[in-house]
């Protein structure tokens, strides 16, 4: 297992301090972008293009069609340079509750893009929200109380830096990308998102994707 601490207070002044160095960028300017794959992927069941495969504490809690955006990802503004990779599957158990799990792989290139948002310059995150209804949309938001959520989340602020943990326990990355962009895996232990929140959150996640048109 990684060796990493859990600031959860200091992080935010840790973030904010950071703002005030001056930026650098990567050699002549071109980010490490190939950072962003790790290989090889976990040994987990990858399944046909346009599928993901979800297990968690030992269940298969799905097999289908990913949901919305799947693989490489760039936004490059003006004060934002970063690469991930994301997949996402958004269901119904088959007692009709929503659920919603995402994947997150993120590299930033710039210094002070990863300074400024908070991102560090590499970082890998997974969520896990349910609900007890059926409102899938609703399982997806961030914000609403009823929505019940765990996530692992681990990043360092500076390339070959400490591994900081925000959430979960992982050996960092966690996230496995494949070369090709379209396939990847993950494998952590998820912590629900607020201490009052049920321990059934809690537990192993393990996820295969294969991003593609089915």
């Amino acid at each position: 297992m990684t060796r990493c601490h859990r600031p959860r207070h200091a992080l935010a002044a840790l973030l904010v301090a950071a703002l005030v160095l001056p930026s650098s960028v990567h050699a002549e300017g071109e980010p490490a972008w190939s950072e962003l794959v790790q290989e090889p992927l976990h040994d987990l069941p990858v399944p046909a293009p346009g599928q993901i495969w979800i297990e968690f504490d030992g269940e298969v809690l799905y097999e289908g069609a990913t949901y919305g955006e799947c693989g490489f990802v760039t936004t490059p503004t003006e004060w934002l340079d970063y690469r991930n990779f994301v997949a996402s599957a958004n269901w119904l158990s088959p007692e009709g509750h929503a659920r919603f799990v995402t994947l997150e792989r993120g590299i930033s290139g710039e210094e002070m893009t990863w300074r400024r948002s908070g991102t560090g310059h590499e970082a890998d995150l997974v969520r896990f929200m349910y609900r007890d209804d059926d409102e899938l949309w609703r399982a997806r938001e961030l914000d609403f109380r009823d929505t019940l959520r765990s996530f692992a989340s681990l990043f360092r602020v500076d390339p070959g830096g400490e591994v900081i943990r925000e959430w979960g326990e992982a050996d960092f990355p966690f996230i496995r990308v494949a070369s090709d962009g379209a396939r990847a895996t993950a494998v952590a232990t998820l912590e629900p998102r607020f201490d009052d929140d049920p321990a059934s959150l809690a537990g192993v996640i393990r996820i295969a994707v294969h991003c593609g048109d089915g």
